[in-house]
């Protein structure tokens, strides 16, 4: 995560949906996924 710690929370909502999905190598997911992303200035 350290690599996107500079990202716009966008970007990094994709990086960690594109990590999901290639951890689950495409199956289908046994619940609902919920991200919540806050960021400290």
């Amino acid at each position: 995560m350290a690599t996107h710690r500079r990202e716009p929370l966008k970007v990094l909502g994709k990086a960690i949906k594109a990590d999901t999905d290639r951890f689950s190598a495409g199956l289908p997911y046994a619940d609902d996924r919920t991200m919540v992303a806050v960021r400290r200035t």
